[in-house]
């Protein structure tokens, strides 16, 4: 999932594309400043290509590059005595 904040409520419908991976996005009414794009997920440790779409249009509102994080390390679990 690739979360987007604004400093406004988000209004209108997107769509994304990540690597040229489609994802759905959508917004949740008690978090209107948040556009919330799910698909699926790319590789640790990479750097992915994200643009944003107006739900229908071919042409992208907003572009960038995104890090992805490596893959986090298992905890230790305590060992009982």
């Amino acid at each position: 999932m690739i979360t987007i904040q604004t400093p406004h409520p988000i209004e209108g419908e997107y769509s994304a594309m990540v690597d040229n991976t489609p994802f759905e996005c959508l917004m949740i009414p008690t978090h209107p400043n948040f556009l919330y794009c799910v698909g699926p997920k790319p590789p640790y440790d990479s750097i992915v290509h994200f643009k944003l779409f107006p739900k229908g249009s071919l042409q992208p509102i907003y572009e960038t590059d995104i890090h992805v994080p490596m893959e986090p390390l298992p905890t230790s679990t305590p060992r009982s005595k």
